[in-house]
Protein backbone atom coordinates (compact mmCIF):
# COMPACT_ATOMS: atom_id res chain seq x y z
CA UNK A 1 0.00 0.00 0.00
CA UNK A 2 2.86 2.40 0.74
CA UNK A 3 4.38 1.74 -2.68
CA UNK A 4 1.11 2.46 -4.45
CA UNK A 5 0.70 5.65 -2.41
CA UNK A 6 4.19 6.87 -3.29
CA UNK A 7 3.69 6.04 -6.97
CA UNK A 8 0.32 7.84 -7.05
CA UNK A 9 1.84 10.90 -5.37
CA UNK A 10 4.77 10.99 -7.79
CA UNK A 11 2.43 10.65 -10.77
CA UNK A 12 0.30 13.47 -9.31
CA UNK A 13 3.36 15.72 -9.30
CA UNK A 14 4.12 15.82 -5.57
CA UNK A 15 7.69 16.88 -4.85
CA UNK A 16 7.99 16.45 -1.08
CA UNK A 17 6.35 13.40 0.50
CA UNK A 18 6.33 11.73 3.90
CA UNK A 19 5.73 8.05 4.57
CA UNK A 20 4.96 7.98 8.29
CA UNK A 21 5.03 4.43 9.62
CA UNK A 22 5.08 4.33 13.39
CA UNK A 23 5.71 0.70 14.00
CA UNK A 24 8.16 -0.46 16.65
CA UNK A 25 8.82 -3.64 14.66
CA UNK A 26 10.41 -1.62 11.84
CA UNK A 27 12.74 0.07 14.30
CA UNK A 28 13.68 -3.18 16.05
CA UNK A 29 14.04 -5.58 13.13
CA UNK A 30 16.31 -4.51 10.25
CA UNK A 31 14.98 -7.26 7.95
CA UNK A 32 11.41 -6.01 8.33
CA UNK A 33 12.57 -2.46 7.61
CA UNK A 34 14.37 -3.65 4.46
CA UNK A 35 11.24 -5.43 3.25
CA UNK A 36 9.12 -2.34 3.90
CA UNK A 37 11.54 -0.03 2.07
CA UNK A 38 11.66 -2.32 -0.94
CA UNK A 39 7.88 -2.65 -1.09
CA UNK A 40 7.55 1.12 -0.79
CA UNK A 41 9.86 1.84 -3.73
CA UNK A 42 9.14 -1.19 -5.92
CA UNK A 43 6.31 0.37 -7.98
CA UNK A 44 8.37 3.47 -8.76
CA UNK A 45 11.53 1.47 -9.46
CA UNK A 46 9.59 -0.86 -11.78
CA UNK A 47 8.22 2.14 -13.64
CA UNK A 48 11.69 3.65 -14.06
CA UNK A 49 13.32 0.43 -15.18
CA UNK A 50 13.75 0.37 -18.91
CA UNK A 51 13.19 4.09 -19.39
CA UNK A 52 15.67 5.55 -21.82
CA UNK A 53 16.31 8.60 -19.72
CA UNK A 54 19.20 10.12 -17.82
CA UNK A 55 17.08 10.25 -14.65
CA UNK A 56 15.88 6.69 -14.25
CA UNK A 57 17.04 5.70 -10.79
CA UNK A 58 15.66 5.61 -7.25
CA UNK A 59 18.18 6.67 -4.62
CA UNK A 60 17.77 5.37 -1.07
CA UNK A 61 19.63 7.56 1.43
CA UNK A 62 20.36 6.03 4.82
CA UNK A 63 21.17 7.99 7.98
CA UNK A 64 24.34 6.02 8.71
CA UNK A 65 26.74 3.64 7.00
CA UNK A 66 25.69 0.96 9.52
CA UNK A 67 22.04 1.19 8.40
CA UNK A 68 23.14 0.99 4.76
CA UNK A 69 25.16 -2.14 5.49
CA UNK A 70 22.20 -3.72 7.32
CA UNK A 71 20.09 -3.01 4.25
CA UNK A 72 22.66 -4.52 1.86
CA UNK A 73 22.83 -7.75 3.91
CA UNK A 74 19.18 -8.59 3.37
CA UNK A 75 18.06 -6.61 0.33
CA UNK A 76 16.30 -8.35 -2.53
CA UNK A 77 16.48 -5.54 -5.11
CA UNK A 78 19.92 -5.83 -6.63
CA UNK A 79 19.71 -3.56 -9.67
CA UNK A 80 22.20 -0.71 -9.19
CA UNK A 81 21.13 0.90 -12.46
CA UNK A 82 17.61 1.31 -11.01
CA UNK A 83 18.14 1.45 -7.22
CA UNK A 84 21.21 3.19 -5.79
CA UNK A 85 22.24 3.50 -2.14
CA UNK A 86 23.91 6.32 -0.25
CA UNK A 87 24.19 7.89 3.19
CA UNK A 88 23.58 11.38 4.49
CA UNK A 89 26.68 13.51 4.19
CA UNK A 90 28.30 11.58 1.30
CA UNK A 91 26.85 13.28 -1.80
CA UNK A 92 23.51 11.57 -1.26
CA UNK A 93 21.83 12.90 -4.42
CA UNK A 94 23.00 12.75 -8.03
CA UNK A 95 21.48 14.23 -11.18
CA UNK A 96 20.66 10.72 -12.44
CA UNK A 97 18.29 10.11 -9.50
CA UNK A 98 14.61 10.44 -10.33
CA UNK A 99 13.29 9.85 -6.81
CA UNK A 100 15.17 10.26 -3.53
CA UNK A 101 14.00 8.17 -0.56
CA UNK A 102 15.50 9.29 2.75
CA UNK A 103 15.28 6.91 5.69
CA UNK A 104 14.84 9.28 8.62
CA UNK A 105 17.56 9.22 11.27
CA UNK A 106 16.74 8.23 14.82
CA UNK A 107 15.22 11.12 16.82
CA UNK A 108 18.26 11.11 19.14
CA UNK A 109 20.78 11.23 16.26
CA UNK A 110 21.41 14.97 16.24
CA UNK A 111 24.11 14.82 13.58
CA UNK A 112 21.93 12.72 11.26
CA UNK A 113 18.92 14.99 11.76
CA UNK A 114 21.07 18.04 11.04
CA UNK A 115 22.40 16.46 7.83
CA UNK A 116 18.89 15.50 6.70
CA UNK A 117 17.45 18.92 7.51
CA UNK A 118 20.30 20.66 5.67
CA UNK A 119 19.70 18.46 2.62
CA UNK A 120 15.96 19.19 2.68
CA UNK A 121 16.13 22.90 3.50
CA UNK A 122 15.43 24.84 0.30
CA UNK A 123 17.11 27.93 1.75
CA UNK A 124 20.42 26.14 2.31
CA UNK A 125 22.97 26.93 -0.37
CA UNK A 126 24.25 23.34 -0.40
CA UNK A 127 20.75 21.97 -0.91
CA UNK A 128 20.14 21.40 -4.58
CA UNK A 129 17.62 18.58 -4.46
CA UNK A 130 15.28 19.19 -7.37
CA UNK A 131 14.01 15.61 -7.54
CA UNK A 132 10.91 14.37 -5.73
CA UNK A 133 11.82 13.38 -2.17
CA UNK A 134 10.18 10.80 0.09
CA UNK A 135 11.12 10.78 3.77
CA UNK A 136 10.43 7.44 5.43
CA UNK A 137 9.85 7.91 9.16
CA UNK A 138 9.80 4.51 10.87
CA UNK A 139 10.31 5.81 14.39
CA UNK A 140 7.65 6.06 17.07
CA UNK A 141 7.83 9.89 17.16
CA UNK A 142 6.98 12.42 14.47
CA UNK A 143 9.74 13.65 12.19
CA UNK A 144 10.98 17.20 12.76
CA UNK A 145 12.45 19.93 10.58
CA UNK A 146 11.52 20.59 6.94
CA UNK A 147 10.21 17.02 6.48
CA UNK A 148 7.44 17.70 9.01
CA UNK A 149 5.80 19.97 6.42
CA UNK A 150 5.87 17.38 3.61
CA UNK A 151 2.65 15.87 2.24
CA UNK A 152 1.81 12.67 4.08
CA UNK A 153 1.23 10.09 1.36
CA UNK A 154 1.09 7.04 3.62
CA UNK A 155 0.44 6.87 7.33
CA UNK A 156 0.37 3.78 9.50
CA UNK A 157 0.07 3.53 13.25
CA UNK A 158 -0.56 0.46 15.30
CA UNK A 159 -4.04 0.18 16.65
CA UNK A 160 -4.48 -0.22 20.35
CA UNK A 161 -7.36 -2.23 21.67
CA UNK A 162 -8.65 -1.31 25.07
CA UNK A 163 -11.29 -2.94 27.18
CA UNK A 164 -12.70 -2.38 30.59
CA UNK A 165 -13.19 -4.97 33.24
CA UNK A 166 -15.01 -4.79 36.46
CA UNK A 167 -17.97 -6.18 38.29
CA UNK A 168 -20.50 -4.50 35.97
CA UNK A 169 -21.30 -6.30 32.72
CA UNK A 170 -21.27 -3.94 29.73
CA UNK A 171 -24.61 -3.38 28.02
CA UNK A 172 -23.58 -5.05 24.77
CA UNK A 173 -22.70 -8.28 26.62
CA UNK A 174 -26.10 -8.29 28.29
CA UNK A 175 -27.70 -7.78 24.88
CA UNK A 176 -25.70 -10.66 23.32
CA UNK A 177 -26.56 -12.95 26.22
CA UNK A 178 -30.24 -12.14 25.81
CA UNK A 179 -30.07 -12.89 22.05
CA UNK A 180 -28.37 -16.24 22.65
CA UNK A 181 -31.04 -17.27 25.18
CA UNK A 182 -33.78 -16.37 22.73
CA UNK A 183 -32.18 -18.43 19.94
CA UNK A 184 -32.04 -21.49 22.18
CA UNK A 185 -35.80 -21.36 22.74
Amino acid sequence: AAGASVLAAVLAGKQRMLVDVRDAELTRDPDTLVQFIELAILPVAAGLEGLRSERNRVKIVFPTVGKLLQYRRSMALAAPEVVALSTLGFTPVAQRDNLVVIVAPSPDDEEGLEAMNELLDPAASSSNVSQPVVVLNHHMVPVSGPASKFSVVYHLRLLSVQYMTGDMTPEYLKFLGKEQRERRR
